[in-house]
């Protein structure tokens, strides 16, 4: 899109802020299931991070593409030689819930 459009729109950051709809956990636990966990997975890791962060801190820690909370993955070591760090999220989706729920418990109820 043309910036010079963009501007013209008057639709600015905060008002696609102002226009998202409101972060709590249902929604948290919601998006998780999305990407594949259970309910009970998505429960347990909304209990867990939701002991130090709140619902926009919680999405951020697990999805930012920039401020995500990076969770190495030992089995990358394994197959590539080095050890890759996964977002959250992509975590979840492919699987590796148990990696995530086992670095939240690491990193936020140490």
């Amino acid at each position: 899109m043309n910036p010079t459009a963009i501007a013209s729109s008057g639709v600015g950051f905060l008002d696609r802020v102002k226009k998202r709809p409101p972060r709590d956990e249902a929604s948290i636990r919601q998006m998780l299931e999305a990407e594949g966990a259970t309910a009970e997975e998505a429960e347990e890791l909304v209990r867990i991070l939701g002991r130090r962060l709140s619902p926009d801190e919680m999405h951020t820690w697990l999805s930012h593409p920039d401020k995500a909370h990076g969770i190495p993955d030992p089995e990358s070591a394994e197959k590539f030689g080095v050890v890759l760090n996964w977002t959250p999220i992509n975590a979840i989706s492919a699987g590796k819930v148990g990696l995530v729920r086992d670095e939240a418990k690491r990193v936020l109820e140490a």
